[in-house]
C-alpha cells in the first residue's frame, strides 16, 4: 500500500528486510542489537 501512494518520500518504516523502495527497513523493538542487521540504503 505505501509504494502505490508513490510520495517518493520514505516515511513508512518495516522490519522485513528486502522492503521494497522507498521503504525503510527498521527495527523497533527489544532485541533489534541481536536480530536487526542493519538499514537498507537507498540508491
Amino acid at each position: 500500500m505505501a509504494v502505490e501512494l508513490q510520495t517518493g518520500v520514505p516515511w513508512v518504516m518495516c522490519k522485513q528486510s528486502d522492503a521494497p523502495d522507498p521503504v525503510i527497513n527498521t527495527c523497533n523493538g527489544m532485541r533489534c542489537g541481536q536480530t536487526f542487521t542493519g538499514p537498507k540504503l537507498s540508491k
